[in-house]
């Protein structure tokens, strides 16, 4: 059954490209279709005094012709004069308003008859306009519909169905590649050797067609071109052009099922195809040593004897000889890549000693084809087709016979080209699909992408904003166009890849590992091509040669494939749409063409065209491209175009130099940035940096110290955690007397791991740098140096965010963690960091009142000022505080007289104590402070002291009474250190004489 549908965007096509006659025939065809299709479904309904109406109508216009006979002027006749519009309207239910303009369709059968005859001249604007009214009538008609709202997308699986070879994994090259030879012998695959099962897969391109109007025209003895030459790339549809005409002009079958067999016999009024006599001449087939071309034409025709002279002497007969050859009968000549076998003759790759008799033979050759197309030029019912390519595996010789044969047809012959860009599309869907399922989906599915494109145009080519590109996109399906216009326009421009054939054999395969793994894909898109598929890589590598297979294996499918470990590490929402492998197939696609372009690769909004979907987030996209870039050893962006080349790129270079990084050189750097970040801030003002032993580091009472924990002691392990109890202990070879006065700081692992890596990278392109920046592109050393630069400032930055672990004291408890994730941030040091911290957290005292002094330090008796400052860096409970925290809060209780100031003999009591005399200063508890009285002060000679806030006494001596303190208690082993700092060390430092006992 006829697809109306299908034939007028087939018009429309037509028009966009240009050929604007082809344009009208087509929209002329489909009128005429739907005149006669509506007019057979129409005379059944009708009431029977209206049915016989009709009837005498049709029986007068058409003077007894069936209705599938009638002309299109016939049948706009039969519309106007037989009512059929309103009959339409009242029995079909359709409106057929346009129909009724009598005035109107006359002129489109006018343009019509104009369009089909060489001479006559069709404007573009009348193509258009005749067009736009066709394609309201048929929406009219309800043929034309507005795409269907879908809630849903279908997979393409779901609504059309390969071909049963390509289901059942048969696509061998042979499926594809037709040989003119095989046919004749009967030894060709099913599709190419059943004249019906090769047309019912062989879509009708516009060339195609023309070629067999021309053939029919010519062999009906009714004029036209005697010689037709069709010159091709390799797989460009030469022989399957042959093949057709040999079917259709020597098969005796009847072609009257396809719609277009019909049309071609009424343009030429025929009723049936003359019988011709058919002889072929396949190039690549015969052989240079056995009989010549015109020997094997009289064998086929059953007159040798006559040419037996000429065969065996090889020499090229006369135009008489062939004319007698011939005949009268309408004959067919095909011939198919001469050229080949004119540069057989002489035995490539010894062209320089070729015998004279080779040589010979071959001119002989050119002769007779030169005496042939003169003889197929006269003879009125004869026609020669021949066949050549663009281009040649014969070198400089396959030039020279190319030439000279187009020198010798050029002359007296139509070049013709049998499938145009505008055809490829059908030609492929045709081939490889057996049932393309619903066109009104075909619609919808189309309508979704190009709502995505329009809301999304920013990011696409100019080109997607085209309502034409909706239409594209129908005309593709199942596949995207841009698959099949990289395949075709790129890839087909390589010898290897064979144009139509190689895109047909491709898509093959792309079609049989889709139907295979059924993933839920609305279009088959240029990014969906499985390169891990040996064949499919095979197909690729015979283009652009095997060092190319490394660059999949690496960046992209089948080795180290590191698009798709960029995949893996998305979140699960993005990671399904594999964004990474996907943008990284469809760039690799477009790195390559046969044909030389200024450019290479594809911009960014070509790879939005390759990959969008109506699932896909929109900014995905452009950040997947941006972590490519970074990672993938063989891509290269140059003038915003991306591409794979085998040429070192900065990934790559500095890959390798990370290979050579040891491990003692990412300590040693990352020693020299914690170095840098430590930094000091009351009241850390000492220092002690991946200590290897916690007994190695000081037992400092003058400052606090911040120890920065080296890379093998992570936060969180065991071994970190006896590594820090260990150093709150000891010092030394003995205990820890100020354990107070250590802050710990522990590695976070994920963070060190980071670290790591970055710094790994940094010296890495620190020697990439060095010794292969002139290997890299100027936008590669442009780019070497932006990210040395960054990941430098980075890797400063992360230190914090590593040593993020803060270890605090707490006596006879567990030793506190703390996690300081909200401090670690760029621009601080470790040591305001954790400052920072405890100043939040009220863990660090700037400012000390006497009162809060007396409440941690209490002073029953003289105590000195020592004491009270170790007492903040040796016993637990306290408050982190500076050594000149506690002096001021000192001087200030004196001044306040909430204590007093012993310094040698002087006694300072409400008055300012100087900074100087704190050191091996003792406080005393204001209660036992005896003040002199002025006569005293007389009577020892010496005039009163004016203090500025209170007295100076001269402390008299005063015997300390001595004590006993018996104490009972069972000590473990492992807490032994902290009876000795918090019993025995205050009671030592207090006493003049100390005595201990231990039972």
């Amino acid at each position: 059954m006829r697809d109306l549908r299908k034939e007028f965007r087939e018009a429309e096509n037509f028009l966009r490209q240009g050929a604007v006659a082809a344009a009208v025939q087509q929209a002329g065809r489909v009128l005429e279709a739907f005149l006669r299709d509506t007019l057979k479904e129409l005379l059944p309904k009708l009431p029977p005094n209206e049915a016989t109406n009709l009837n005498y109508v049709l029986d007068r216009i058409g003077k007894g012709k069936p209705v599938e006979r009638l002309t299109l002027g016939e049948l706009a006749q039969v519309y106007q004069e037989g009512q059929v519009v309103g009959a339409a309207e009242r029995f079909l239910k359709r409106k057929l308003d346009l129909l009724a303009n009598e005035k109107l369709v006359r002129g489109w059968v006018d343009l019509r008859n104009r369009a089909a005859h060489a001479d006559a001249e069709v404007s573009e604007d009348e193509a258009r306009a005749f067009l736009a009214n066709l394609k309201l009538l048929l929406q009219q008609a309800g043929i034309l519909k507005e795409p269907a709202l879908l809630k849903r997308i279908p997979a393409w699986w779901e609504v059309a169905k390969p071909h049963r070879d390509i289901r059942e994994g048969r696509t061998e090259m042979s499926q594809f590649a037709a040989k003119l030879d095989q046919v004749v012998s009967g030894r060709a695959e099913p599709e190419y050797r059943d004249p019906q099962t090769f047309f019912a897969r062989t879509h009708m391109t516009l060339g195609l067609r023309n070629l067999l109007s021309a053939a029919l025209r010519r062999l009906s003895g009714k004029g036209g071109d005697g010689v037709l030459h069709i010159e091709t790339a390799f797989g460009g549809g030469k022989t399957h052009s042959l093949i057709a005409l040999y079917h259709f002009f020597g098969s005796g079958q009847d072609f009257s099922d396809f719609f277009w067999a019909q049309e071609l016999l009424e343009e030429q009024g025929l009723t049936q195809v003359p019988k011709a006599k058919v002889l072929t001449f396949v190039g690549t087939e015969a052989d240079p040593l056995g009989p010549t071309p015109w020997g094997l034409f009289a064998q086929a025709l059953g007159k040798y004897e006559r040419m037996r002279p000429y065969d065996e002497s090889r020499q090229a007969p006369g135009k008489g000889v062939l004319r007698e050859l011939l005949g009268e009968d309408p004959t067919l000549i095909l011939i198919d890549e001469i050229a080949e076998f004119l540069c057989r003759l002489v035995e490539p790759g010894k062209l320089a000693k070729a015998s004279e008799e080779a040589r010979a033979y071959q001119s002989q050759v050119f002769a007779f084809v030169h005496e042939l197309t003169e003889v197929a030029t006269e003879l009125p019912n004869c026609l020669l087709v021949l066949t050549t390519t663009t281009s040649t595996a014969y070198a400089e010789e396959g030039e020279r016979v190319q030439q000279q044969l187009r020198t010798l047809v050029g002359r007296m012959h139509r070049l013709l080209e049998p499938v145009g860009s505008a055809d490829i599309y059908e030609v492929i869907r045709t081939r490889l699909f057996e049932d393309l399922g619903d066109p009104a989906i075909h619609e919808a599915v189309a309508e979704e992408f190009h709502k995505l494109y329009r809301d999304q145009a920013g990011n696409l080519p100019e080109e997607t904003q085209d309502p034409g590109y909706r239409e594209k996109l129908v005309q593709a399906y199942p596949f995207h166009p841009e698959l099949i216009d990289v395949l075709y326009n790129q890839w087909g421009s390589f010898p290897q890849f064979q144009r139509t054939r190689g895109v047909l054999r491709f898509l093959a395969l792309v079609v049989q590992e889709a139907w295979k793994k059924r993933e839920a894909l609305p279009l088959l898109r240029l990014c969906d091509v499985p390169l891990e598929n040996r064949e499919i890589r095979q197909h690729l590598l015979s283009c652009i040669g095997s060092p190319y297979d490394s660059v999949i294996a690496n960046d992209i499918a089948g080795g180290r494939e590191l698009a798709r470990r960029l995949d893996r590490e998305f979140p699960e929402e993005l990671r399904k749409h594999r964004l990474a492998e996907r943008l990284a197939t469809a760039i690799f696609l477009y790195s390559f063409s046969g044909a030389q372009k200024p450019e290479r690769g594809a911009t960014a909004a070509r790879l939005h065209l390759a990959t969008l979907t109506p699932e896909t987030p929109s900014t995905a996209v452009g950040d997947t491209l941006l972590k490519l870039e970074d990672s993938l050893h063989y891509l290269h962006k140059r003038d915003n175009r991306y591409f794979f080349s085998t040429e070192l790129n900065l990934n790559r270079a500095v890959a390798e130099a990370q290979e050579a990084v040891e491990e003692g050189q990412i300590l040693e750097e990352i020693r020299r940035l914690v170095e840098k970040k430590v930094g000091t801030e009351s009241p850390i003002l000492e220092r002690e940096i991946w200590p290897d032993a916690p007994e190695k580091v000081p037992d400092r009472r003058d400052h606090h110290t911040l120890v920065v924990l080296g890379p093998d002691l992570i936060h969180g392990d065991p071994k970190t955690k006896d590594f820090v109890d260990t150093l709150f202990k000891k010092a030394g070879t003995g205990f820890r007397v100020y354990p107070g006065a250590l802050l710990v700081l522990a590695p976070d692992r994920e963070w060190l791991f980071a670290l790591r890596n970055n710094v790994k990278r940094i010296l890495a392109l620190r020697e990439v740098q060095r010794a292969r920046a002139n290997e890299l592109s100027p936008e590669d050393r442009e780019r070497l140096t932006r990210d040395l630069r960054h990941a430098e400032a980075d890797a400063a930055d992360f230190v914090v965010r590593v040593w993020r672990h803060l270890a605090l004291w707490r006596g006879a408890e567990e030793t506190e963690w703390i996690t300081l994730s909200p401090y670690a941030r760029p621009g601080l040091t470790l040591a305001s960091m954790v400052v920072e911290h405890l100043k939040n957290a009220n863990r660090l005292t700037e400012k000390l009142a006497p009162d809060m002094l007396l409440r941690f330090c209490p002073i029953g008796e003289e105590r000195a000022y020592k004491d009270v400052w170790e007492a903040f860096l040796r016993e637990p409970g306290k408050p982190i505080v500076a050594e000149r925290t506690v002096r001021e809060a000192v001087k200030e209780g004196v001044k306040a007289g909430r204590f007093g100031l012993r310094v040698d003999d002087k006694v300072y009591f409400k008055q300012d104590v100087p900074d100087a005399h704190l050191g091996e200063a003792v406080l005393i508890p204001a209660d036992q402070i005896q003040l002199p009285s002025v006569s005293e002060e007389k009577q020892q000679g010496t005039a009163p002291t004016l203090p500025t806030a209170g007295p100076t006494i001269a402390a008299p001596p005063r015997p300390r009474p001595k004590r006993e303190y018996r104490l009972v208690v069972k000590v473990p082993s492992d807490k032994f250190s902290d009876i000795f700092r918090g019993v025995i060390l205050p009671l030592r430092q207090n006493a003049e004489e100390l005595e201990i006992e231990i039972r």
